[in-house]
């Protein structure tokens, strides 16, 4: 039976597993658009169009710098938004047609000359992703306010990210499943041109419907979460210079300094490993059809179901996917955690609730595990002068060199920023035990203001 939520003092400390879900739901749009982006995104653009890696990689890379001012902006607007329906879900409704259909013109260029495919690509893919802040920065900054309990807080992440592995695994199985499966007209669909368009279509639709779920099914926590104090309308520019204060802000906080720049080397690897991943399994190792599938679905479930009925080469690889994934995971879920913790040592020191900015590095992370990823991946492509074009289709048309340098490529050179990640995260020390402290002084203080 349904456990109702629990409330002290107005705000839901421990919340039903309906809920928990209804809220992960969001996520779940997020994993459909990250693992699209991920996998297909620069093999579309770069293999089966022909435009250069290096230009596919300056338009992510563009759109990429438009998203690191879009998201703290959001991030702050959402802060310090007061309405009937709270200051997070405006913005949620707010964003799910222009993320459907800009993801769906994404991968549905009219346009083949290589300015063209470059200016489609920037444009599509910054609308697309300011279209996903829209909705993905308030909605993390939601899940922070939803309860002020330590351990409930990583069941809400873990769940969410759980509902995101869900969305990249519907993704890729959607994907290898159904539009890219081998055919007698294609044997490796990947490469039919005519399939993106209603891929991008079928996973536009389903990301819409997660992002309306996730809102109206969380309508009703509105009354209960907090309301910025009022203040006075303020101009575009005092709303740009507000966001940059509090962004350096946040930066100032050592704990999420670490950790921000810790978690973006793990995604700067993961993004390079996703953009290049289609490369290698059509190239390097020569996978098709079911294989792909089989494999690329590893990393977001560990599924191994199957395995026992391919080659060992499968297996091998699945496995070493599924530790990827698990990996990941980890830091996925521990990341957003620590990040809700970080907020309330913020509060304490300052004594503003600024989920929002916070969580737009959050935003920001994730989206530099495509954007980040693809711009190093791209570039590397044209460094190797790797061969592109749909009619490249197998192995057997790449000179055997370059297979090597793309191994090489994706192998050790990507595995290296291991190092950097570890020495960031050595730096944080926002332990259980301080957490608990700081919890324990902002009860005291909310109290008091209280009474």
């Amino acid at each position: 039976m349904q456990r109702a939520d629990n409330v002290d003092n107005g705000v839901v400390a421990r919340l039903g597993w309906l809920t928990k879900i209804v809220y992960g739901l969001g996520q779940g749009a997020e994993g459909l658009k990250n693992t699209a982006f991920s996998l297909f995104l620069l093999f579309y653009y770069n293999q089966v169009l022909g435009l250069p890696g290096t230009l596919a990689g300056l338009a992510l890379g563009i759109s990429l710098v438009f998203d690191a001012f879009f998201d703290p902006l959001v991030g702050s607007i959402s802060d310090n938004f007061r309405s009937k329906r709270g200051r997070r879900h405006p913005f949620m409704y707010a964003a799910i047609l222009p993320m459907a259909i800009g993801f769906y013109l994404l991968f549905s260029p009219p346009v083949r000359s290589e300015w063209a495919l470059f200016g489609w690509l920037f444009f599509f893919a910054t609308f697309t992703r300011g279209g996903m802040a829209l909705f993905h920065v308030p909605h993390i900054a939601l899940g922070a306010e939803l309860s002020d309990d330590f351990e409930e807080r990583t069941s809400i992440v873990g769940i969410r990210q759980s509902l995101a592995t869900v969305g990249a695994l519907v993704a890729i199985g959607v994907g290898f499943g159904v539009f890219f499966k081998s055919t007698a007209e294609h044997t490796q669909g990947q490469f039919n041109v005519a399939a993106y368009s209603p891929y991008a279509a079928t996973l536009g639709v389903l990301m819409a419907v997660a992002m309306f779920a996730c809102s109206f099914g969380t309508r009703a926590q509105i009354p209960r979460l907090r309301q910025p104090p009022a203040q006075g309308t303020s101009d575009a520019w005092a709303v740009i210079v507000r966001m940059w204060r509090e962004t350096i802000g946040a930066l100032k906080n050592a704990s999420f300094r670490w950790l921000f720049f810790g978690v973006l080397v793990v995604f700067l690897m993961v993004g390079a490993d996703a953009a290049l991943a289609l490369y290698m399994n059509t190239f390097f190792w020569e996978l098709r059809g079911s294989d792909l599938l089989l494999f690329q679905a590893a990393a977001p479930i560990g599924i191994v179901i199957g395995s026992l009925f391919t080659r060992a080469l499968v297996w091998t690889l699945v496995a070493i996917k599924f530790l990827q994934g698990a990996g990941v995971a980890q830091a996925l879920v521990s990341f957003n955690s620590m990040v809700a913790d970080i907020a309330d040592e913020n509060e304490l020191a300052t004594g503003k609730r600024q989920e929002g900015i916070f969580f737009a590095a959050v935003s920001f992370a994730n989206k530099s595990t495509v954007g980040l990823g693809n711009i190093l991946a791209g570039v590397a492509l044209d460094v190797i002068a790797w061969p592109r074009g749909a009619h490249i289709q197998s192995a057997a048309d790449i000179p055997a060199h370059k297979i090597s340098l793309l191994g090489i490529l994706s192998g050790p050179i990507v595995a290296a920023f291991c190092v950097i990640c570890v020495w960031c995260y050595g730096h944080y020390h926002l332990t259980r035990e301080r957490h608990a402290e700081i919890a324990a002084k902002l009860v005291a203080r909310r109290e008091a203001s209280a009474r």
